[in-house]
C-alpha cells in the first residue's frame, strides 16, 4: 500500500510513467482506453452462472465491517500491521460509506463496487462533499495527459452528448491490472469468455427446444389392416378414444416402468423426444459451471449445494472461499480507497475493511475455550460470543484458574 505523507516528493514519476505519458499524444488509445470499452457486454453476462460466482463473493465482502486508522508517526515509510494503527471511532469517512447519497444505502454502495470490479475489471466511485457516487464502467474512462496518468475521467452517462471531465481527485478508480497492459483493466468475464458463451448457448438451445420443439414424447403405430394391407384412417372422435386409453393406462409417475402391451390394434411405438442423457445438457451444463467456479475461487457449497457435503468440507469449502475470493478482493479495494479517498482527508489515514473469518463452529469453540482457561477473555465476552446470553454483573473479570470450561460460564451463576 503506498501511503501519501507531508514531506513525499510531489509529482515524482518512474521512469515506464516517464515513457508512458510521453505517448499519449501519439497513440492514448494503447494506454487502456479500448479496453475499457466493453463494460457494457460484461454487465449483461451477469445472470447464471456469472451471478451466483460474483453475488457470492460481494455479498460476503460487503458484510465485512469497514474502518478508518491513522499511522502513528507522519514520516514513517514502511506500512505497519492493522494492530499498530491507531483506531478513530466516529470519523466522518466512515459515515460517508455509511449513508453515501440518497439512493443507496452504503452496504449497497459496496456491493454493486465490489460486483463491478469482479465483472468488468473496474469499479468507480465520485468522492463529492458529503456524497459518494458509484459510476457504472461504461459511464466513466481514464484520461492521460503529457504530464500524468489519471490526470483525469470522462463521464458520459446514456443521455449526453458529450463527456464531462472529472478531476482525478474526486475519482477513487480500483481496477484489476492486466499483465499485459498495466495501465488497462482485465475483466475476469472476458477472461472466462469461452466458458460465459458456452454456459449461454447450452440455455439458449433448452429455451428454444422448450419453446419450439413438439412435446409428445411417443408415437403409436397401428398394425395394417388384413384386408387391404393399409392401416387405418381414425376419426377425430377414434384418436380421441386410443388417447384417452393410453393415458389412463400409461400417463403419469404411478404407471412408472408398467408394462406396455402391443396388441393386433397396435403396431410398434416410438420415441418422438430424446432423454437428458442423449442431448447432454447436463454434464456440459455441469463442465460450464465448474469451470466459472474456479475462474472467480467459488465452490458449490458456498452457493448452497449441500448433496455430498459434511460438516469438515463445509469448514474447509468457506476457509478456501475466503482466503482465495473474499479477502484478496477486501485488501485490494482498501488500499484502494486509502490512497484516493482517505488522503484526501489526512494523508496518514488508512481505511481498511476487517477480514472474513471461516464460519468454523467447532474451530470458534475450541478458541474460546483456549482463551477462558488461560484467562485472556472475560466472562462477558464469552458469553457474548458463545452463548449470545446478556450481561451478568460478575461477568467483567477473567474466569477464575482451574474453571471447568465453557458451560459453566455460560451458564452458571458465578457463585
Amino acid at each position: 500500500m503506498r501511503l501519501i505523507f507531508p514531506d513525499d516528493e510531489k509529482g515524482s514519476q518512474s521512469a515506464l510513467e516517464r515513457s508512458l505519458v510521453s505517448t499519449v499524444g501519439s497513440y492514448g488509445d494503447s494506454l487502456g482506453q479500448r479496453e475499457c470499452s466493453g463494460a457494457i457486454a460484461q454487465y449483461r453476462a451477469f445472470v447464471g452462472t456469472i451471478y451466483t460466482a460474483v453475488s457470492a463473493i460481494s455479498k460476503r465482502a460487503c458484510k465485512q465491517p469497514l474502518y478508518v486508522s491513522r499511522i502513528p508517526q507522519a514520516g514513517s515509510r514502511k506500512q505497519p500491521n492493522i494492530d499498530a494503527l491507531e483506531p478513530i471511532e466516529g470519523h466522518f469517512l466512515l459515515d460517508w460509506f455509511s449513508e453515501p447519497n440518497g439512493y443507496l444505502s452504503g452496504s449497497q454502495l459496496l456491493r454493486v463496487y465490489f460486483e463491478s470490479l469482479l465483472l468488468t475489471g473496474r469499479a468507480t466511485l465520485w468522492v463529492r462533499e458529503k456524497a459518494i457516487d458509484y459510476l457504472p464502467s461504461h459511464w466513466v474512462f481514464p484520461g492521460h495527459t503529457k504530464e500524468n496518468l489519471f490526470a483525469y475521467f470522462d463521464f458520459q452517462p446514456p443521455g449526453f452528448a458529450e463527456p464531462i471531465p472529472i478531476p482525478a481527485e474526486e475519482i477513487a478508480h480500483c481496477y484489476l491490472p492486466d499483465p499485459a497492459n498495466p495501465l488497462a483493466p482485465l475483466s475476469p468475464v472476458s477472461a472466462i469468455s469461452r466458458s460465459v458463451n458456452i454456459e449461454r448457448a447450452l440455455q439458449l438451445a433448452q429455451e428454444s427446444g422448450y419453446s419450439n420443439g413438439m412435446m409428445p414424447s411417443w408415437g403409436v403405430k397401428l398394425a395394417k389392416m388384413d384386408d387391404t394391407n393399409r392401416r387405418p384412417e381414425l376419426s377425430p372422435q377414434q384418436r380421441r378414444q386410443i388417447e384417452g386409453v393410453l393415458g389412463q393406462k400409461h400417463e403419469g409417475a404411478h404407471h412408472n416402468r408398467k408394462t406396455f402391451i402391443l396388441d393386433g390394434l397396435i403396431d410398434e411405438l416410438i420415441r418422438l423426444t430424446t432423454t437428458p442423457q442423449e442431448m447432454d445438457f447436463i454434464e456440459s451444463g455441469k463442465w460450464t459451471r465448474e469451470q466459472i467456479f474456479q475462474a472467480f475461487s467459488v465452490n458449490p457449497i458456498i452457493v448452497g449445494e449441500i448433496q455430498g457435503a459434511n460438516r469438515a468440507s463445509a469448514a474447509v469449502a468457506d476457509q478456501a472461499f475466503v482466503d482465495m475470493a473474499v479477502n484478496p478482493l477486501l485488501t485490494m479495494v482498501g488500499e484502494c480507497l486509502t490512497n484516493q479517498v482517505a488522503k484526501l482527508a489526512d494523508p496518514r489515514l488508512v481505511l481498511w475493511f476487517e477480514l472474513a473469518v471461516a464460519n468454523d463452529a467447532e474451530l470458534k469453540l475450541k478458541r474460546w475455550d483456549m482463551l477462558a482457561k488461560n484467562r485472556c477473555v472475560t466472562i462477558n465476552e464469552i458469553r457474548k460470543a458463545v452463548g449470545n446470553l446478556p450481561a451478568v454483573d460478575w461477568g467483567e473479570v477473567p474466569p477464575e484458574a482451574g474453571a471447568g470450561g465453557l458451560e459453566g460460564l455460560i451458564g452458571g451463576s458465578g457463585e
